[in-house]
């Protein structure tokens, strides 16, 4: 038996990077995945159906910086799989702020990483665990990064934040 096999698990920012390789693992060892993201899910799902370990893979468009979708994404992934299990907070905004450090990021770019990298996390956490509750069972994993450490750039803060 694979180790999350017949598990739930919802991962966020799913489309490329980590979260697709995270994605590919879980559908890898039996899990059935819910792969999230706002955008460019087609080719990642493609990856996760080609690792199918005995699960099922679906593709969601979600915005986790905007409640209703957070919510939305949470009840597809009941009525489709009866539960979840497992949510991989994986998204996060890094390319467009990471040249910029605290004192010289542009006010919008740091309300979107805000927005992203710690509201994000905090109602895709909030939305799944009543789900979990309701299941007996849950994990919830809250993804940070190396180049978060030392909080001297705007990334670095709103990535330790939620570490």
């Amino acid at each position: 038996m694979k180790a999350f096999e017949g598990k739930v698990v919802i991962v966020t920012g799913a489309a490329r990077g980590l979260g697709r390789d995270y994605a590919k693992f879980f559908a890898q060892d039996g899990a059935n995945v819910v792969l999230a993201d706002l955008q460019g899910m087609d080719s990642a799902l493609a990856d996760a159906n080609a690792q199918n370990g005995g699960g099922r893979s679906i593709a969601v468009s979600a915005d986790i910086t905007n409640r209703a979708s957070v919510e939305a994404l949470m009840a597809r992934t009941k009525e489709e799989f009866g539960r979840i299990d497992i949510l991989i907070n994986n998204a996060g905004i890094w390319r467009k702020i990471q040249d910029y450090g605290l004192v010289d990021i542009p006010d919008d770019l740091w309300r979107m990483a805000w927005a992203i990298n710690v509201d994000g996390t905090l109602l895709c956490y909030q939305a799944a665990l009543p789900y979990m509750k309701e299941g007996g069972f849950g994990r919830i994993v809250n993804i940070s990064s190396m180049a978060a450490s030392g909080s001297r750039n705007s990334y670095g803060l709103s990535k330790n934040v939620v570490e």
